[in-house]
């Protein structure tokens, strides 16, 4: 039960992540990947002396964020159902569907903020950030049993 109680709220501090995330104007939200963009920019030109168009690397960070922070939501909804005696099917459905329908409400969201836009294209990226989750959290799962199940087998 701790640990459902634990997961839950990890889940709910992600989407309160999210929604303060969202909930910046684009100014503002254009600060944020602006000052990681050029990071980025300053990186990649001290190792490879090569110029960058700032706004082709200022979509790649965004969209890499959008994918990476619903990464992290799918694995921590992966990790709360399978908390529960459900079979696998159900574990990565209901994971997928509530990570979808949070990226749904999210990019709604977006369309009361000052300048900025709800895009059914992050849905689908913020979506596939949730199955790669899942899918990744869910393999470590089995290789954890599997890794377990040989080492005890080895001290019997």
């Amino acid at each position: 039960m701790f640990k459902k109680t634990i997961l839950i709220l990890l889940i709910a501090a992600w989407m309160a992540l999210m929604f303060l995330f969202s909930s910046q104007p684009s100014v503002q939200s254009a600060q944020v990947s602006g000052g990681i963009t050029n990071k980025v920019v300053d990186i990649i030109y001290s190792v490879s002396k090569t110029n960058l168009d700032r706004n082709k690397i200022d979509h790649i960070v965004r969209k890499t964020a959008h994918y990476s922070l619903y990464f992290v939501g799918g694995a921590l909804l992966i990790l709360l159902f399978n908390e529960y005696k459900i079979k696998l099917y159900q574990k990565i459905l209901y994971s997928e569907m509530i990570g979808m329908l949070y990226a749904m409400t999210d990019e709604y969201h977006q369309t009361f903020v000052p300048g900025r836009s709800g895009q059914i294209s992050d849905v689908m990226l913020d979506s596939l950030g949730i199955l790669t989750g899942i899918i990744v959290v869910y393999i470590a799962i089995i290789y954890k049993k599997k890794f377990s199940l040989s080492q005890k087998s080895k001290s019997v």
